[in-house]
């Protein structure tokens, strides 16, 4: 498995086309772009989940 950079380019559509989405752990929050443990993400603004992150 190849781990991607904060700055790889492969990343930054996935995350985008994340966002805006229904978190798919609880039933009120929607996806939003935050910082999970220091890295790009998106987070689940009701439940703090994130649906993705950059490692």
């Amino acid at each position: 498995m190849q781990q991607l950079d904060e700055e790889s380019p492969e990343l930054e559509p996935v995350l985008a086309a994340l966002e805006g989405d229904d978190c798919t752990h609880c039933d009120s929050g929607t996806l939003t772009r935050d910082v999970y443990k220091g890295d790009d993400a998106v987070v689940c603004e009701a439940c703090g989940v994130p649906g993705a992150r950059s490692l």
